[in-house]
């Protein structure tokens, strides 16, 4: 399950994370790249409460449940560092948007770490002192190479039809463990909190909207499942301050036409 993953299983994206001279600038380039060519995916790092965090997830709601998927990119992603950066390498934690499976000790054994279940989105926890440690010098030539030729492997769209799809790929990284606003994500962004208000208006959406729709879609995920974690919990991960504030958030789609399934 992803532990024999190698570099070279996803080509020329493999390599850059390979050459990578950190493992920061690994996850870095991995979630540039992966993003552009594998369609449907959202992934991104971040740094929180002094550690550093990649996470990935489908973006698709329809593709649910993706438990499969899941583990295995989380697993191979660390089967990547450890063949790339140091054998006996061990993350901090690992988060899974999926419940709790009744194996769970086989996958905490095959990462290495202890999992938190039921997140919103998928993510490697990892040392910050570690991921920022040097471990080979950069061939800058080489690299640019690579980056060529991976940007004549994508068809990327003008910056302008993406932005919508920008703002909602950060808002299911972020979302639940960091501050989810206009003056936050424009900053990831490299635009000013005015531009990015404008150009979502241009485009028929706001900030508020986006997030709503996601959590929304998170919420009828955990809600229809029979194994899902306390109202305590599902609110905390959508991001909401405790339990009362999502039965207020979820009375409000209600009345609004956007009813959710009740707990089984």
């Amino acid at each position: 399950m992803g532990t024999g993953f190698k570099p070279a299983d996803i080509g020329p994206i493999g390599m850059l994370f390979a050459l990578s001279p950190t493992i920061r600038s690994a996850f870095e380039r991995l979630s540039k790249y992966v993003n552009a060519v594998q369609g449907a995916t959202s992934s991104g790092v971040f740094e929180e409460n002094g550690d550093f965090v990649w996470s990935y997830r489908i973006v698709d709601p329809s593709m649910w449940p993706r438990r499969q998927d899941s583990e295995f990119t989380i697993a191979a992603s660390c089967q990547l560092v450890r063949s790339c950066f140091r054998r006996g390498w061990r993350p901090i934690e690992m988060q899974l948007e999926h419940h709790a499976p009744r194996d769970a000790g086989v996958l905490e054994r095959i990462y290495g770490a202890p999992i938190l279940f039921g997140q919103s989105s998928n993510r490697i926890v990892m040392n910050k002192a570690e991921a920022d440690r040097v471990h080979r010098a950069e061939d800058k030539s080489l690299i640019e190479i690579l980056e060529r030729h991976i940007g004549d492997l994508v068809n990327e769209p003008a910056a302008g039809d993406i932005l919508k799809e920008k703002v909602q790929a950060l808002i299911s990284i972020y979302l639940g463990r960091k501050p989810v606003t206009v003056a936050t994500l424009a900053a990831e962004l490299k635009m000013s909190p005015r531009s990015l208000q404008r150009r979502l208006s241009e485009e028929g959406v706001s900030l508020r909207d986006l997030v709503r729709q996601h959590r929304q879609t998170l919420a009828a995920h955990y809600l229809g499942d029979r194994h899902a974690a306390p109202m305590s919990e599902i609110a905390r991960v959508l991001g909401y301050a405790d339990n009362t504030v999502l039965w207020r958030a979820l009375r409000s789609w209600e009345k609004k036409g956007s009813p959710l399934p009740s707990r089984r």
